[in-house]
């Protein structure tokens, strides 16, 4: 059952196609299936349209955690347990961001919140297989715990995944 907690989105960003959801965005969106949450907010492990070996054979999906199952005093903790110390030696952290994937200046009404990974995707040279590595890394050492806790890792079929946005999360 979701936490009963109204989560700080300061602001809902525009609408995006799925194909654009990265791993690390953190994005809201409708989701058909849903049995308890409709508009899950999630942070985006993986996504099947870039890492074909998350799919299901009939299915593309998105791996991820729904926030809305965390109460919002466990995810400032369960922030600053994913920030605590470095992958592949790099610090990651969520933050605002101010230039999109292009080097494009955001505006302050359209920024949103990211996961900033210790590789920045194509910039770096990065193939889907490090991706996949350090989002696994992510996961095995700092989220399985909360997720086991709060019952908060979700997968996603794509098919049932309307309305997708970034969003601006207040931690």
């Amino acid at each position: 059952m979701p936490a009963d907690v109204i989560h700080p989105i300061v602001r809902v960003k525009k609408q995006l196609k799925i194909r654009d959801i990265k791993a690390g965005s953190l994005v809201e969106f409708k989701y058909a299936k849903a049995a308890a949450v409709r508009k899950p907010i999630v942070l985006v492990l993986s996504n099947g349209y870039y890492d074909k070996k998350i799919n299901t054979k009939k299915n593309i999906v998105i791996h991820g955690v729904n926030l809305n199952y965390i109460p919002r005093g466990s995810v400032r903790q369960f922030k600053k347990h994913i920030e605590r110390s470095p992958i592949l030696g790099r610090n990651i952290r969520f933050d605002a961001l101010n230039r999109d994937v292009k080097g494009q200046g955001i505006l302050e009404e359209n920024r949103y919140t990211q996961l900033i990974l210790p590789a920045s995707g194509e910039k770096a040279g990065e193939s889907i297989a490090q991706l996949r590595v350090i989002m696994k890394t992510i996961y095995s050492t700092r989220i399985k715990p909360l997720a086991k806790k709060y019952d908060c890792f979700r997968i996603y079929n794509v098919k049932e995944i309307s309305n997708v946005k970034r969003i601006f999360y207040k931690f």
